[in-house]
């Protein structure tokens, strides 16, 4: 049995789902009234770091996230499960 395409496929809905993941942040920013520029000054990066991870362009690590997402009054919760079981 050939995994290849089902682990491709999973591969793309995982990146999907991170890069909705990314855009939620910038909505939930947006909608505080918080600009990128003061989270980038408060968080000690440039607004175009901002923008990128927000547009799912650049790939944090989580410390960064969560520093991210405390800045903006967010909490990240995780939740993990078996994709063979479904």
């Amino acid at each position: 049995m050939d995994l290849l395409p089902e682990v491709t496929q999973r591969s793309y809905e995982q990146a999907r789902r991170n890069r909705l993941f990314l855009e939620a942040l910038g909505t939930m920013r947006e909608s505080k009234g918080i600009s990128q520029d003061l989270v980038a000054q408060r968080l000690g990066v440039t607004p175009e770091w901002v923008s990128e991870l927000e547009s799912g362009v650049i790939n944090p690590t989580l410390q960064r996230l969560h520093s991210y997402a405390v800045d903006i009054g967010v909490a990240i919760e995780y939740n993990v499960r078996d994709l063979d079981v479904e």
